[in-house]
């Protein structure tokens, strides 16, 4: 992703947040952070109605709330966000909002994982069009608004990576802005919020462990992989594995599977010399039309365009 250059390139993500565990950890154990603190730990002005925190998740983070509403970005790596008492894990490209009576804590699963945490201020929601965003009838402004049971909606990144694409341009307008609001940072952020409203792909839930091994099966059985293949390898029914799944990814199984044989040939088109024929036979699909057809709708380029951009690298 672009925003990671961009954020190491300016050296805010190494030191303009500026926090160290330590004090991340002595502030949040009081069950509070703010923006305030923020700005007093950093020297970096977080009192903005919209302002960006990254930094690499290399430390426990104790359960707080905040005084803004929070995206949690998850740019690289495996982190457990834990809501509620359960521990949710989110991978690269996973998004989770959360709205003002959200209470969470952080645990780094994989080393070198990296947080990118877009934050609202709900004086951003007080006039203009953001304000009419709030009082919108949607899911997503609903849930700012703290209707319903649920204080946090998790994403994973969609088939066409919009969310990815929304959350890069916001990352590089903070940045290019002197990591400051700007009206294009405003822009921007409206369109994230839009595309959040539009899309369907949402869960309550996220990765609960048992998800997370449903789903390796799944990378690992994809060519032949269906729900009553994986009810038999996990002991329940094939109505339950798809219900199930959809609820902790917000994906439906055929979505799961397809993304699991993109993923594979993704490394036979790299990896090997294998034919774009026989590669897609290898992950399970008879017509090579298909599969070129559901390689370009996930990576928005055709399986020979992959490979040789993979080789070029």
């Amino acid at each position: 992703m672009a925003s990671g250059k961009t954020l190491e390139q300016s050296g805010y993500l190494r030191t303009a947040s500026g926090l160290s565990a330590e004090q991340v950890y002595d502030h949040t154990a009081q069950g509070l952070l703010t923006s305030q603190m923020l700005t007093d730990w950093s020297g970096v002005d977080f009192t903005e109605s919209i302002f960006v925190v990254a930094h690499p998740m290399d430390f426990k983070v104790p359960p707080h709330v905040h005084d803004y509403y929070e995206l949690c970005f998850i740019l690289d790596g495996t982190v457990a966000n834990i809501i509620g008492g359960q521990k949710i894990y989110m991978l690269d490209g996973t998004l989770c909002v959360m709205n003002l009576a959200s209470r969470h804590a952080l645990e780094p699963v994989d080393e070198g994982a990296v947080v990118v945490n877009l934050c609202l201020r709900p004086a951003l929601f007080e006039s203009g069009v953001f304000a009419d965003f709030l009082a919108a009838d949607n899911e997503m402004s609903r849930f700012l608004r703290g209707e319903g049971t649920t204080d946090h909606l998790m994403f994973s990144d969609s088939q066409a990576k919009l969310l990815l694409t929304h959350m890069d341009a916001v990352v590089m307008e903070f940045a290019r802005a002197d990591f400051h609001q700007s009206f294009a940072l405003c822009a921007q952020v409206l369109l994230l919020l839009d595309e959040l409203s539009r899309t369907e792909t949402y869960s309550y839930y996220g990765l609960s462990p048992k998800t997370l091994r449903m789903l390796a099966y799944l990378r690992e059985h994809c060519a032949d992989a269906t729900m009553r293949s994986l009810g038999r390898e996990f002991g329940y029914t094939a109505n339950y594995c798809s219900q199930y799944l959809r609820k902790h990814t917000g994906k439906t199984a055929s979505e799961l599977i397809a993304e699991a044989r993109v993923a594979k040939a993704e490394g036979l088109l790299a990896g090997t010399d294998l034919g774009v024929e026989a590669i897609a036979a290898a992950v399970g699909y008879k017509s090579y039309s298909h599969f070129n057809e559901l390689f370009q709708l996930h990576r928005n380029m055709t399986p020979g365009d992959y490979r040789r951009l993979s080789r070029i690298k």
